[in-house]
């Protein structure tokens, strides 16, 4: 009716390197975004697992002595380490899902 989206979004378009911000760019800039923090998802939930499951003997052993409520949080959740790893795996593929399903929509409204 007068005001056009370009006009509240113009001074975002800055931060976003310049680029004009109309409804695809603006949409592709958001999904780019969106991957970004969903790949950041992803690796914290592989590190996570590497982190736990790599833990040897001796490591166990020094956490079990330490009386930090982080080392007390770690041993609880190696209690059940088929739960823990199970959810990780679950945590790691809705990012991975998450980032092809993003792609595809960002590639088929660029391209299609």
């Amino acid at each position: 009716m007068g005001i056009s989206d370009s006009h509240f979004l113009g001074p975002l378009s800055v931060f976003l390197l310049d680029i004009p911000v109309s409804g695809v760019s603006f949409i592709l800039i958001a999904g780019i975004i969106a991957i970004v923090i969903l790949l950041i998802g992803s690796a914290m939930a592989s590190g996570a697992e590497v982190a736990f499951f790599s833990l040897g003997p001796n490591q166990l052993h020094e956490i079990r002595l330490k009386e930090d409520k982080a080392d007390k949080a770690v041993l609880h959740l190696l209690e059940m380490p088929k739960r823990l790893l199970a959810t990780l795996l679950i945590a790691n593929n809705f990012f991975n899902v998450a980032i092809v399903i993003i792609s595809y929509l960002e590639l088929r409204l660029r391209y299609l």
